[in-house]
């Protein structure tokens, strides 16, 4: 099996904590309206106490400032074996 997969797989994990880390606000009101609007959808309750762990968030933050040259030396790699033929 080639690594083109893995690549892709890393990157676009990478992606989705780039943009939940940048939209974490907007994710945190929309649990908080729909927690008030269907306060019987326990789903919505756990969700915001997720988005809400100070933890979590710091985890996010970590993985967001540390591991972008990660991705970016990724799609680098990627691009570079596209030019190559591989």
């Amino acid at each position: 099996m080639t690594s083109k997969p893995t690549l892709t797989r890393w990157n676009t994990w990478l992606y989705a904590v780039f943009y939940f880390i940048e939209n974490l606000g907007h994710f945190e009101l929309f649990l908080i309206f729909m927690t008030t609007e269907e306060p019987e959808a326990v789903i919505f309750a756990d969700l915001l106490e997720m988005v809400q762990n100070a933890e979590l968030q710091r985890q996010l933050v970590f993985i967001s400032s540390n591991f972008k040259i990660l991705s970016d030396s990724i799609e680098k790699f990627k691009g570079d074996c596209q030019l190559n033929g591989v």
